[in-house]
Order: C-alpha cells, then sequence, then structure tokens
C-alpha cells in the first residue's frame, strides 16, 4: 500500500511563509560554576592557558548569553559564552531533542583546563582532548544572509598552538537542517598537531541504535575489534548491548560513507549528520559506560536530563594517543600556513521506524521485512522529485514526490533480489551508498618492523613530535642519527625542532647537513630559509624558500615567507606579486588575502583594499586583522568601533598582541603600536608597547609604561 503522511502542523505553512530568525537572548540556568584560575600559567602543551581547579556541587542561577535560531522546523541555541558550543536543537513538531539538551550547566573537571559540560555541539581544534576553549567565551557575529538565511559564526585563536578556528552555525528557511561550516588555519611557520574532532550529545536512553555503518572499530591506541558486532558476537551498535566494561570508545570504520546518526527505537525518532567522507572520514561513539561508573557521571554532570552519550566527527580515523603510533594510526601534522575546512549539516528524523541512509535531501530507512522491500523516506527539503528503487537489470518501484520538510512517504513492494545490490535514486541522486563492500585497509603493523632501526626510530620520533612531546622526540631522531649521521629526514626534523626551540643557528646547521645530502629537501630547504630569516641573513633566507616552492607541500608557506621578506624590505610591488601567487594557488588562506590587502594599502590603492577586505569580512566577519586594516583604509571611528567590539574571546590582550606581534614581524611597527593603543590594559600589552616605544626612540614613554607593567600584580 502506498501513501504519503502529512504532519498536520505543516498543512497550512506556505513556501512564502517560510521563514528563518536569529536573535540573542539571556537565559537563567541553574549553573555549577568553577573558580579559582592558576594565577600563573605553567610552561606545558596548553601555554599560555592556566587551569580552573575548584568546582562545585552547589547551583547557582546564572544568566546566560544565547543566540537562538530558528525556523518552521527546527530551532537550535548557541552559546558565545561557553565556546560557542550549540547547547540544544529540537524538531519542533514533537518539542524533540535531537541533540542533547540540559537544563542545568554543571562544570567538572574533565577538559585539558578542567572545566567542561556534556551538552550539545562541541567544537574542539588544536590538542587531543576536550578543547582549551570549550568553557569560556569565543568570539561572534550574527547575521542575516540575502537568501534568508541566518548564521552565527564563532570562533577563537587557540593560543597554545597559534591556530585559528571559525564555525558558521547556518540555518536556511526551507529546511529542516541546520549546517556547521568550520574551517580551521595555521598561523604558524611549523607543523602543528592535527586534531579537530566535533563532539555531539545525545540522550542514552530509548533503545538507542547508533547508525555507523562501518566493520570494524579501533581504540585511541589503535586496537582494533569487529563492528556492528563485536568478536564474542555483542551487537555493540545498541548503547543498551554495551552493559560490560568500562567506558568506551568506538572510532568506527570501514565504510566510506557521508553520514552517520541514531535512532531511538523507542520513539520512533532519530538524528543524523551528513557531510562528505572526504571532508571528514572519522566518527566515534564515546559511551559513559552502564555500570555504577557511568551512573556516577550521571549525576556528576546532570541534575534530571539523564544519561547521555556522544557521537563525534573527525578529521582523522581515531583519537590517536600515546600507543596508537605503533599501529597503522600514527599522529599527523597540520602544515605550516594551511587551513582545514569541512561542512556539516544536522538534523532530526521523525516516524521512519529507523535509519539506513541520509543526505541532505532527506533520511532513508530500507529494509526487508519477509519477502516485502519497504521505504520509509523523510524529506529535508521542499521537494518535487522522482523517486525510483532500482535492482541490476530491473526497476523496482517509481514515484513522483510532493514533500515538504519533514513530511514522509512509505511504500513496500514484494522483492527476492538482495537488499545490498538495491540502489535507491531521488532524481540524479543517488540516496545510497555503496552497499555491502567493505574496505581492506589494514588494521594492522606488520609484525616483523624493527623500531630500533633508524627508520624505526625516526618514525617513532616524528610521531611523537606530532604528538608535542618534543623532548621525546628529540631523542628518537638524535637515535636515528646516531645509527646513519646522513638521515636526511631525521635531520630535517631536528632542525624544525631547534626552530622551535629558538635556537636558530644550531636548526641552520642540522638543515644544512641534510643540505649536503640533498640539495633540493624540501623539508630542509624550508627550515634553512626560516633559519636564516631569524639569523637576518636574508639572501640564504630567500635562496631555500625558492628551492623550498619545487615542494607541493612547502610552496605555498615559502611564497609566502618569501612576500614576508619583501614586506619588511617596503618592497611593496614584490609582495604584492608574490602574494597573488599565495591568493591564487590556494585561495583558502586568510593570511594570503590580508597581506594583498596590507600591498595595496601601502601602494594607495585604497579601493582595491577595501574590495579585498570586504569579500574576506564576508566569507568570515571574525578576521580581527581585515577589520584593522578597514579602519586602517577608511580611518573611520565607527570601524575602530566595529573591530574593538568583536574581540571578545577569554584573554582578549592576546588576540592584540597576535596581531601586533605579526605587524612587527612586518616591520611595520607604527600599526603594531597603533593596534596595541586599542587594547585592554594588560602588563603583556604594555611589555610591548614599552619594547617597541624603546625602539622607536621614545624612552620617557616606554619606561612608564614599563614601570606599570612591572607593579601589577600576576
Amino acid at each position: 500500500m502506498r501513501y504519503i503522511l502529512f504532519t498536520l502542523f505543516l498543512l497550512p505553512v506556505s513556501l512564502l511563509a517560510q521563514r528563518a530568525v536569529i536573535k540573542e537572548a539571556s537565559r537563567p540556568m541553574v549553573t555549577y560554576p568553577y573558580a579559582d584560575p592558576d594565577p600563573v600559567a605553567r610552561p606545558g602543551r596548553v601555554y599560555p592557558y592556566f587551569r580552573f581547579d575548584v568546582f562545585t556541587n552547589r547551583g547557582v542561577i546564572q544568566e546566560w548569553k544565547m543566540v537562538e535560531l530558528e525556523n518552521d522546523y527546527i530551532r537550535l541555541a548557541v552559546m558565545p559564552e561557553m565556546g560557542g558550543k550549540i547547547w540544544e536543537a529540537y524538531e519542533k513538531s514533537q518539542d524533540f531533542p535531537f541533540i542533547y539538551s540540559a537544563h542545568s550547566v554543571k562544570f567538572r573537571d574533565v577538559a585539558l583546563r578542567g572545566p567542561w559540560t556534556s551538552d550539545g555541539i562541541e567544537f574542539n581544534f588544536g590538542d587531543i582532548g576536550h578543547a582549551t576553549t570549550t568553557s569560556t567565551p569565543v568570539d561572534y557575529y550574527t547575521r542575516t544572509n540575502p537568501d534568508g538565511s541566518v548564521s552565527c559564526f564563532i570562533g577563537a585563536t587557540e593560543w597554545a598552538s597559534r591556530t585559528t578556528w571559525r564555525v558558521e552555525i547556518r540555518l536556511a528557511p526551507d529546511k529542516a537542517y541546520f549546517a556547521t561550516r568550520s574551517w580551521w588555519y595555521n598561523n604558524t611557520p611549523v607543523e602543528q598537531e592535527m586534531y579537530h574532532w566535533t563532539n555531539a550529545g545525545f540522550h542514552a536512553p530509548g533503545n538507542l541504535e547508533f547508525i555507523f555503518p562501518g566493520s570494524h572499530y579501533i581504540g585511541h591506541r589503535g586496537e582494533y575489534d569487529t563492528w556492528p558486532l563485536d568478536s564474542v558476537g555483542r551487537k555493540i551498535s545498541f548503547y543498551e548491548h554495551n552493559n560490560f566494561g568500562s567506558m568506551k570508545s568506538y572510532h568506527v570504520l570501514g565504510r566510506p560513507t557521508h553520514f552517520y546518526g541514531g535512532f531511538w527505537h523507542d520513539y520512533n525518532m532519530g538524528f543524523g549528520r551528513v557531510t562528505p567522507y572526504h571532508e571528514k572520514f572519522g566518527k566515534k561513539a564515546w559511551l559513559w559506560g552502564l555500570s555504577g561508573e557511568g551512573l556516577m557521571w550521571e549525576r556528576l554532570l546532570t541534575d534530571t536530563d539523564g544519561p547521555n552519550v556522544e557521537l563525534q566527527s573527525g578529521r582523522l580515523f581515531n583519537q590517536a594517543s600515546r600507543g596508537s603510533e605503533f599501529t597503522p594510526f600514527k599522529h599527523v601534522g597540520f602544515a605550516p600556513y594551511t587551513a582545514e575546512a569541512a561542512t556539516e549539516i544536522w538534523f532530526p528524523v521523525r516516524h521512519t521506524r529507523g535509519l539506513t541512509n541520509a543526505s541532505p535531501r532527506g533520511a532513508l530507512n530500507l529494509r526487508m521485512e519477509g519477502d516485502w522491500l519497504k521505504i520509509d523516506w523523510m524529506s529535508l527539503e521542499n521537494q518535487s522529485d522522482t523517486l525510483k528503487i532500482l535492482a541490476p537489470g530491473m526497476p523496482v518501484l517509481s514515484y513522483g514526490l510532493m514533500l515538504k520538510p519533514m513530511e514522509l512517504f512509505r511504500d513496500s513492494v514484494k522483492f527476492s533480489g538482495n537488499i545490498d545490490q538495491v540502489e535507491v535514486m531521488l532524481g540524479g541522486d543517488v540516496l545510497t551508498n555503496d552497499p555491502g563492500r567493505d574496505l581492506n585497509r589494514p588494521l594492522r603493523s606488520p609484525g616483523n618492523f624493527d623500531w630500533n632501526s633508524a627508520y624505526g626510530l625516526l618514525v617513532m620520533g616524528t610521531d611523537l613530535a606530532r604528538q608535542k612531546n618534543y623532548p621525546e622526540a628529540e631523542v628518537f631522531l638524535m637515535k636515528a642519527l646516531e645509527k646513519n649521521p646522513d638521515l636526511v629526514p631525521a635531520l630535517a626534523g631536528m632542525a624544525q625542532i631547534r626552530y622551535r626551540q629558538g635556537l636558530y643557528r644550531d636548526a641552520m646547521d642540522f638543515a644544512g647537513r641534510a643540505l649536503a645530502v640533498n640539495t633540493y629537501d624540501q623539508q630542509a630547504n624550508y627550515f634553512w630559509g626560516l633559519a636564516n630569516e631569524r639569523l637576518g641573513h636574508d639572501a640564504d633566507a630567500l635562496d631555500g624558500f625558492s628551492v623550498a616552492t619545487l615542494s607541493p607541500e612547502f610552496r605555498h608557506a615559502a611564497w609566502l615567507r618569501i612576500a614576508f621578506l619583501a614586506m619588511k624590505k617596503k618592497d611593496w610591488k614584490e609582495a604584492g606579486s608574490v602574494i597573488d601567487k599565495c591568493v591564487h594557488s590556494y585561495p583558502p588562506d586568510g593570511t594570503s588575502w590580508n597581506v594583498k590587502a596590507i600591498t595595496e594599502r601601502k601602494l594607495l590603492h585604497h579601493k582595491e583594499a577595501l574590495d579585498i577586505l570586504d569579500e574576506q569580512l564576508n566569507k568570515d566577519p571574525l578576521n580581527h586583522l581585515a577589520r584593522f586594516e578597514k579602519y586602517l583604509n577608511t580611518g573611520d571611528l565607527a570601524d575602530q568601533s566595529e573591530f574593538v567590539r568583536l574581540i571578545r574571546q577569554e584573554m582578549p590582550h592576546e588576540t592584540y598582541i597576535e596581531m601586533a606581534i605579526q605587524y612587527y614581524d612586518w616591520a611595520m611597527e607604527e600599526e603594531a603600536l597603533m593596534l596595541l593603543d586599542l587594547a585592554p590594559v594588560h602588563p603583556m600589552v604594555q611589555l610591548w608597547q614599552a619594547w617597541l616605544l624603546d625602539r622607536a626612540g621614545k624612552k620617557t614613554e616606554a619606561g612608564v609604561l614599563l614601570n606599570q607593567a612591572t607593579a601589577s600584580s600576576p
């Protein structure tokens, strides 16, 4: 029997009435706050951040700023004062929280700096774990777009790595999903740790099934087992079948699918998340455990909202911890001056009786019941198209659909074929992923790999460096060089470590030893250039960077450093010529576009500079350097005020200092001082001002600021 289910609340909604709205609000919530920040940031992997060490079991009412986005189908709220977390997301017809939403805020000592809550969707960039920015204010910006959609941009610079992240949370008026467009940029000339995971919380009760297509799962250390049935026959893709052992981390792999989701069979409701596999192929299910241990965390993290799970998406297959380097799943470096980007859509699933596939067009449940092939299809958009079910050599079903968002189509047909060979299409879009084919990716390292060989020691040292464990990385790289003093990758790796340490002559020596073996080695040439630049040997720096441009891996970074050399010489035409190579070959790099605008300003091409800046600010309204450059071009105090107003992340003085350092590195000390004049009063700002003023010959002013800084309380 073929029929279409129409939800009554949608029937009177015309296309003209569809709209999306965004607003800021203040919401009082019972909050269990954190306190007692360490007054001195301790050197280590999260420096210059400090920890918070005091938590409480006594709740107080606290007002929280919320950015609320809503259309006719879903509503969500973002918390810019808590890491930009999406605190909640509801399907409106059922008032159903398809993203976990808590009614109280309970901070507990879980994250890299301590405070963490278990609600909503959090964005983690920089270092393994819950991010340094997860519970503190971030920058944000809201707008209504020309197409009627609404956006909340959130972002911050993660100071421990000096990388910058952004997320645009966008809600269209005519879609039953919201999108998160994230991008992450390595602002530094050296490799950083590649770690980006989006953690989404979901209610655990309700016969929850994890819809994670795959054949195996791996752990943090690279250990593996089968999925969705483990090696002892437990169907661990169902939450309630995990009532054994302790906490669980299932990084599922084995099928190159574009989606994951979950379905609460007791409620006939679910959720989905879609992104291209090539953008984020990591997917993980995290469970607190169903034992008393999990119950303890439920009490610690919620008042009355019950247990939750985290279903996560990542750039890599697993969140590799120490030990994973002995498996195929090693750590990965984030190359200098490169960007990572991904767009994910998140949506509710209603009354489909399960979930097997999803796309930006809708959610599908395709299954066999006896000798009947059954299909449930829920639209996420206004849909006028033909749904076709095909089997090899024969059409099974074809039907013209006219659906609004969240409306359902159901049908069933007698079928004697193999469901794994069935293909479902909507118009020209394939809704089913490549079924029945597991990947052949190796899960185990060779048992006879010699970790004590020169190459084995190199692999270990390289991996440890990518874990930010530089002292131990140095030990292994030097052991590799003891076995083979001319091992070029180990020499180049040591050049990078010495450069990080500020030992530029030693970095040059290691890079030079590598170049004596291979004058074209890409990494050695790049660090030869960086070390010589710091030592004031600009000719050797230009030589090293120029040869490094032969390599696709270092070409963009090398061109950028060549442009910086020209800027320091005030050769704005040369800088502009080189930066054109950067923006044309790698458009995602915001730094290159900022430099392009600076060269236009210095050449007095203010209109061209403003055109570039306006385009960049449309893409990234939180590009603070672009906003400061806009003020320098216009001289308009309104532009100055907007620049200052939008710097809202925790430790705002660091944002000003970071930009001032960049201007200083470009030999633009006047701009650096103008920028610091706008910064909040802080001892570190005053120290930088004093130093720059002293260099400019303004000794008296420098002395006043130096005295103010040294008299400040830590």
